[in-house]
């Protein structure tokens, strides 16, 4: 059975499907840098993911 997250947002506007993606990203990199690149105010790519180890 697949795990579904819920994403609220203080305005309570739902989020777009990318905007989603990159959050659900951004929690398996860890820890890490990332580049994204944004068109019309939604997350289109990644263009650079970097990813530390903490030590």
């Amino acid at each position: 059975m697949e795990e579904k997250t819920v994403y609220i947002t203080k305005s309570r506007q739902k989020l777009h499907e990318k905007e989603k993606r990159l959050l659900e990203f951004i929690r398996r990199l860890g820890y890490g840098e990332i580049t994204i690149r944004v068109q019309d105010g939604l997350p289109v790519m990644v263009e650079k993911a970097t990813e530390k180890v903490k030590l």
